[in-house]
């Protein structure tokens, strides 16, 4: 299975009254004709209307209730397959040509949710002696922000569906639509034969946890909720070519985090060098303990010996609780000879930064890397220009903010590509 992307650079964002279109005299400009998007959204009629912002790097200014990033991409060959089984029928894809228009994200706002939400911030600094854009990779993007309206009646689940189809829809349709040259870059993504002397390593990837439970039609796995998903083997490519997406429930696992998927992309980058990638194993966190000891049983097999892994590396969704289910089937690996190395975050509280500890405190499970602290503070400075939902006055959110790590989009990233780590002193 082969994937390439055809990589366009996108430097700048304007608004046209012409085609969408990328160059115009200018390397990188992207120019959007707004008319032709918002007809393109308001397509579902769960939306009444629909309001764009741009915001460049740099910028002096906070995006707030932000429902979900997504990079734009559309599927040129085989065409039509763009979020499979969401967007788009249940056909298969990580192999073919994708267009990436790379450099630029849609941001999607919440228009129910209560300020701020979930937060980009441009410029303002958070840790001393640092920007925003050393806290996240989303500072140094471009940003064409899409704050829908919902129909009268367009509440809850409904609206997280509106919201996610919207955000899909706004990403595929931008980077099939535009007019471009020649690629900038191809990025080729393939798991060539290697040498039967490197350590074969597997990536052990928890989808969601069922701690929130999803709703039917809330596409997670090719459309599907995952509700009753048993551990299954993907390859790598299926996850950064759409056919996973994250839940509405929002949790550091941004869907332009899977398209540009940490771990795995750094595997990838070590493949044939100093180990084997030989694939992906996805599972939930479950509630129920047959489901847990289930999974466990299927996962740590499929990964010793089905993947024949020597090697394995874990990430979780959410909180605390989806640590168990980690946790347990990295145990079983051990106990089979898999080497486990685990990344997660700390979510203990000031003065109990030890909580997940208490989850599992095992020998075997002694390679673990943090991504950071839910008790961290962030100090973020005042900002001159402030984009969200028109339901409350925005003046506060001018002003100087303290948010947690949690709250500002990128600052910590349950796939791998975040930038905090905790480190003990």
């Amino acid at each position: 299975m082969r994937l390439t992307l055809q990589v366009h650079h996108v430097s700048s964002l304007d608004w046209s009254s012409g085609p969408t279109a990328l160059g115009d005299g200018a390397i990188g400009r992207l120019l959007i004709n707004r008319a032709d998007l918002a007809a393109e959204l308001l397509r579902d009629r769960r939306l009444t209307g629909v309001h764009f912002e741009l915001v460049q790097p740099g910028e002096s200014c906070r995006i707030l209730a932000v429902s979900d990033i997504v990079e734009p991409r559309a599927k040129l060959e085989p065409a039509g397959r763009d979020f499979p089984g969401a967007l788009t029928g249940v056909q298969a894809v990580g192999f073919g040509t994708t267009r990436v228009l790379r450099g630029m994200a849609v941001t999607v706002l919440h228009p129910n949710e209560r300020l701020p939400g979930h937060i980009v911030d441009m410029r303002s600094g958070g840790v001393p002696g640092h920007s925003a854009t050393d806290l996240s990779r989303f500072a140094r993007l471009h940003h064409l922000v899409v704050v829908p309206q919902l129909a009268e009646g367009v509440l809850g689940d409904e609206a997280e569906n509106a919201l996610r189809m919207a955000t899909l829809r706004a990403s595929a349709w931008l980077a099939r639509t535009v007019e471009v040259g020649q690629p900038d870059a191809r990025e080729e993504f393939t798991l060539q034969p290697v040498s039967n002397d490197l350590p074969r390593v597997a990536y052990v990837y928890q989808l969601h946890s069922h701690q929130r439970p999803t709703v039917p039609g809330e596409p997670l796995l090719y459309g599907d909720n995952c509700r009753h998903l048993l551990p299954t083997i993907l390859h790598p490519n299926e996850v950064l070519d759409g056919a996973v997406l994250r839940a509405y429930g929002y949790f550091n696992m941004e869907t332009y985090g899977i398209q540009n998927h940490g771990v795995i992309s750094d595997l990838y980058a070590r493949h044939a060098i100093d180990l084997n990638f030989v694939g992906v194993v996805v599972y939930v966190a479950n509630q129920l303990a047959a489901e847990r000891e289930r999974a466990t049983l299927i996962a740590s097999n499929l990964v010793r010996y089905t993947l024949q892994a020597d090697g394995a590396v874990f990430t979780k969704s959410g909180g605390g609780a989806p640590n168990v289910d980690m946790a347990l089937i990295a145990d079983r690996c051990e106990s089979l000879g898999v080497k486990t190395s685990l990344i997660l975050w700390e979510t203990g509280a000031p003065g109990a930064s030890d909580q997940d500890a208490t989850l599992f405190n095992w020998p075997s499970l002694d390679a673990i890397v943090s991504i950071g602290a839910s008790q961290l503070r962030l100090d973020l400075d005042p900002v001159e220009r402030v984009v969200a939902p028109d339901h409350q006055s925005l003046a506060p959110f001018y002003a100087p903010m303290h948010v947690g790590p949690t709250q500002m989009c990128g600052a910590t990233d349950h796939l791998g590509a975040g930038t905090l780590m905790g480190v003990r002193y």
